[in-house]
């Protein structure tokens, strides 16, 4: 889908007084405050995805491409708690590739990737990947990048629930 058309579509509901607002599903988490390095190419969509993700109490760091994430990345890699980031974009990299850069040199980090041009196979990206088709509501993206981060910051369940 033509990304300039999913932002409109989303942008006119705001428009007909839909307004965002905090979800309480959302508010007692330990991803609150979780720094997301949002990599997409599209401004729109870029600015649009950090709203949605700073209203629900994130904290939001946005690029529009694989080289600068990784730019990113190599000077502050050890704040970044989730990757979002798009399939298609220009740069030496696609999102594919940075996701799996990511898996493989920060893999604490974990990542949610969203494309509107189909599926990535299960032989490109790796199975801890959450993967997102545009266009999506906005309850799915926060629901993968909460998801995403709470299976990140979730104690163990050894540790959560000892033998007795």
């Amino acid at each position: 889908m033509d990304p300039a058309l999913l932002c409109s579509r989303i942008f006119n509901v705001q428009a007909e007084g839909t307004k965002m607002t905090q979800s309480p599903q959302y508010e007692v988490t330990r991803s609150k405050m979780s720094l997301v390095l949002v990599v997409e190419d599209e401004p729109m969509i870029r600015d649009f995805v950090c709203e949605i993700l700073t209203e629900e109490g994130l904290r939001t760091k946005a690029v529009e491409n694989a080289d600068e994430a990784i730019d990113y990345l190599n000077m502050h890699g050890h704040e970044v708690d989730l990757l979002l980031t798009d399939v298609r974009m220009p740069g030496s990299m696609d999102g594919i590739g940075l996701a799996n850069l990511v898996g493989e040199t920060w893999s604490d980090i974990p990542v949610v990737v969203m494309s509107g041009h189909g599926t990535p196979g299960s032989d490109q990206i790796k199975p801890d990947v959450l993967f997102i088709a545009k266009p999506w509501t906005i309850n799915q993206l926060l629901n993968g990048v909460m998801a995403q981060l709470d299976r990140v910051n979730a104690p163990l369940e050894s540790m959560s629930n000892p033998p007795r």
